[in-house]
């Protein structure tokens, strides 16, 4: 699965940003632009991972044991996509 949502800051949490999100296998890469060559980012998902909704504003949650990933949907069907898709990949 790929496409665009709205990131938090991993580090800061202060801002969020429009992301291009590559869902391949158990990894998830992050990247500033579609066209963009490297990964600002990388989650790698595993059985100890989980997702959570947050209806409110379109947003979800993707813990993993190293860091968290806040991303907001365009729309409730964009997120329940990725939240399949996540959740997939986990299992």
């Amino acid at each position: 699965m790929r496409g665009f949502l709205v990131k938090r800051a991993v580090h800061s949490g202060d801002n969020w940003k429009p992301r291009f999100l590559v869902l391949q296998g158990t990894s998830l890469e992050y990247f500033e632009a579609e066209q963009s060559v490297s990964a600002k980012g990388i989650f790698q998902l595993s059985a100890d991972c989980s997702v959570h909704e947050c209806r409110r504003q379109l947003t979800f949650k993707l813990v993993t044991p190293h860091k968290v990933l806040d991303a907001r949907a365009s729309s409730a069907e964009d997120m329940d996509a990725w939240i399949m898709a996540l959740r997939g990949a986990i299992e």
